[in-house]
């Protein structure tokens, strides 16, 4: 958004499980994620962060694959945090 604040990791991380909640992704009996870069990260949080997701929810994932998502923080992350809060 053009002069206003992005949401942060924790909130798309939220919206993410919601989203999949309501659309019944979890309505099937083997989950499997594919997330690529950003969508990685993103769902790393969504997976890690405490009540986004049932135990039962999280017991139907049996494949999470992650393709060019960053370990850790880049130098071009670490260069931008300096200049806001995202």
């Amino acid at each position: 958004v053009m002069l206003g604040l992005n949401p942060g990791l924790q909130q798309v991380a939220r919206e993410l499980a919601a989203d999949l909640v309501k659309d019944g992704v979890f309505a099937h009996a083997n989950v499997t994620f594919v997330a690529h870069s950003m969508g990685g990260i993103v769902l790393a949080r969504m997976l890690t962060e405490p009540g986004l997701l049932s135990r039962e929810q999280l017991g139907r994932i049996r494949l999470v694959v992650f393709a060019g998502t960053p370990a850790k923080p880049t130098e071009a992350a670490a260069i931008c945090a300096n200049w806001g809060v995202n």
